[in-house]
């Protein structure tokens, strides 16, 4: 998890740690604490790591945990400091692929509305949140239909406290 804040991940490097890191058999908190690092580290548009740590994730439901699901959708909307950040680009359309997997998606959803309803905005997300929300909205019909609703409570509320109000 420390070298997700900052080493370089060379094509094939993630796969073979989470490998050794054998995910299911990890304690519970422990896959979302990691999953956590994958989305941040991803969101800062690191390809090889959303690569291997987000899109294997989406293709091949099996072998990742609900957990590690979990964390990477909250690292793909929080940065290292609590605060919301995301990608116009890669945070939803991540999060969608991921979430099209998790046994309770609403949970998770719900768990994350939670979060960035109390969260302060990071300096790049009050510049690119306009991005953000119709990004999310264009990945609504992608999501599971039990997170499609909670996925919408979240978009309202960030439309809310948009600087200027909802647009």
């Amino acid at each position: 998890m420390h070298d997700l804040r900052g080493a370089l991940f060379s094509g094939g490097d993630l796969a073979a740690r989470l490998a050794a890191a054998n995910l299911t058999g990890l304690d519970e908190p422990e896959q979302r604490r990691l999953g956590v690092a994958v989305g941040q580290r991803s969101a800062r548009e690191t390809f090889n790591v959303r690569l291997e740590g987000i899109r294997a994730c989406a293709d091949n439901h099996e072998r990742w945990p609900d957990d590690y699901r979990q964390g990477v959708v909250e690292g793909l909307f929080l940065n290292e400091d609590g605060q919301v950040e995301a990608r116009p680009r890669i945070s939803p359309e991540c999060a969608a692929d991921v979430l099209q997997h998790h046994s309770a998606p609403e949970r998770v959803l719900a768990g994350l509305r939670e979060v960035l309803s109390t969260a302060s905005w990071s300096v790049l997300f009050q510049q690119e949140n306009p991005a953000v929300i119709t990004a999310m909205r264009e990945q609504l019909p992608r999501l599971p239909d039990l997170g499609q609703q909670p996925w919408t409570d979240i978009i309202n509320d960030l439309e809310a406290r948009a600087p200027f109000g909802p647009r």
